[in-house]
């Protein structure tokens, strides 16, 4: 009786050290739960609040762009003048400022022309809000809202709403944006056709979206010089990018829509009408070479060139720094790079480090796929070399940030897919962003407003401007 008694209590201790082990499983399990709920939800609330704000910042900044367009830049450059010298004059008298009844192409500065995009653009435009210095760069600003709308939407449809939203901080705080969306010329036009071109061609496989994205993509090349490199480029890495989704009718209509709209700048551009300013700034010409190329042969010396010319556009003071040496073009309180950007940079080459380590580990790797992130990012950096290739085709004012303008959407992106990429991976990334948002913000802006029209009086012509208006 005892052993049987023995073995029944011992049984009961056992069957009570289990439902107490259960019991203290059980509630550390939901101590754990609800920890981890509440530790999930404040991170959310953290990365909800950065996006926010980051949100409201680049709202100010696109507001910002409308803001003072008078007074800052000083002065007005004479390309703006001519550019509104020939609106007023088609207005008053049906011919443009050389007397050119309703022209396709008015004369510029230097052998360039005003294309017909932008000249009738602002045309329309001047005959809404009046000809003035603020109406012209007005337009500038217009078009550069539209173009990071323009982002955002292409973003979204790559890689999904943070993306986008990170896109459009990226966009509207690039302080290289910022100071060309300041400018009455046509080649702040150019990325706007060129965003909307990528954006209409990629978002559906249908002819419509195609043949709408060649209509912008040959707009973009009428509208700067520069773009003319550009095009031909992010064209044949789009048809590879979507050569799975690529019909013939979805082709066609691409290409012959892009044929099309460009046959009267092609025309232009064999006869040579529209070469001067090329011809003139060209690393390519045989004056240029003969006189540069030492004791290299032509094509060795042009591709070198090419890349010296390139790789000028990679300098850390360019980039980080000061910026475009020319004042009209920076303000050289910063680089063409905001501060953002140089934050996904630096994403960039952690994630390269990261890869090249787990290369040098002797295990085997997962095997995994590049995230869709990732691939944008490098899509945009390719983008961003094509818009920077133009300018290393010029030997004149190196680096050059406006004859480059078709990479700063590129970078945008870039830092768009890098942000959203390290987003929820790091709590550090929102508060990181937020904080340097702001930073660059409270350095720029006050810089910019208030110091800048002075530094730069004498780049914007300003005593001319004001001999005119005394």
């Amino acid at each position: 009786m005892t052993g049987v008694g023995g073995t029944g209590f011992a049984n009961d201790v056992r069957v009570l050290l289990n439902v107490s082990f259960a019991r203290h499983a059980f509630q550390a399990f939901r101590e754990a739960l609800v920890l981890s709920v509440a530790q999930r939800w404040r991170r959310s609330r953290v990365e909800l609040l950065a996006e926010m704000a980051l949100m409201a910042l680049a709202i100010g900044w696109c507001v910002l762009r409308f803001l003072g367009l008078d007074k800052c830049p000083p002065g007005l450059s004479t390309d703006e003048t001519l550019a509104g010298l020939h609106v007023e004059c088609l207005a008053q008298t049906g011919q443009s400022a050389d007397s050119k009844p309703w022209p396709l192409f008015a004369s510029g500065l230097g052998g360039g022309l005003y294309t017909p995009a932008f000249l009738y653009a602002l045309f329309a435009w001047t005959r809404l809000f009046g000809i003035s210095i603020p109406s012209l760069r007005g337009m500038t600003a217009a078009l550069t809202i539209l173009t990071i709308v323009g982002l955002w939407l292409l973003a979204r449809h790559l890689a999904g709403a943070r993306m986008a939203r990170l896109t459009l901080v990226a966009a509207a705080l690039s302080p290289w944006s910022f100071q060309l969306s300041r400018l009455g010329t046509d080649g702040p036009m150019a990325p706007a056709f060129l965003v909307w071109g990528v954006y209409f061609f990629l978002r559906s496989p249908r002819v419509v979206g195609a043949a709408l994205g060649g209509i912008a993509l040959a707009l973009a090349a009428y509208t700067y010089p520069p773009t003319r490199v550009q095009v031909p480029l992010l064209t044949i890495m789009l048809l590879i990018a979507e050569r799975r989704r690529l019909r013939p009718a979805r082709l066609v209509a691409f290409l012959g829509s892009m044929l099309v709209v460009s046959l009267p700048l092609a025309i232009r551009l064999l006869d040579g009408t529209l070469m001067g300013r090329s011809k003139a700034l060209s690393i390519f010409t045989h004056d240029y070479v003969q006189a540069h190329r030492g004791q290299l042969g032509p094509v060795v010396f042009m591709v070198k060139q090419s890349l010296d010319n390139l790789f000028e556009h990679l300098r850390p003071s360019y980039l980080f720094f000061t910026g475009d040496p020319n004042l009209r073009h920076s303000t050289q309180v910063m680089g063409e790079l905001g501060w953002l950007d140089i934050l996904a940079v630096s994403i960039a080459g952690a994630a390269v480090g990261g890869v090249l380590l787990r290369a040098l580990r002797p295990t085997p790797t997962s095997g995994n796929a590049p995230s869709k992130l990732w691939l944008v990012a490098g899509f945009a950096v390719l983008a961003g070399a094509f818009g920077t290739l133009p300018a290393a085709l010029c030997w004149e004012g190196l680096p050059h940030a406006l004859r480059s303008i078709g990479a700063w959407p590129a970078v945008a992106l870039f830092t768009g897919a890098c942000l959203s990429a390290a987003w929820r991976r790091s709590r550090l990334v929102p508060v990181v962003a937020l904080a340097l948002a702001l930073g660059q913000t409270a350095h720029f802006v006050p810089y910019y407003f208030r110091v800048y029209p002075k530094q730069s009086y004498s780049a914007w012509d300003g005593e001319l401007r004001d001999a005119a208006e005394t």
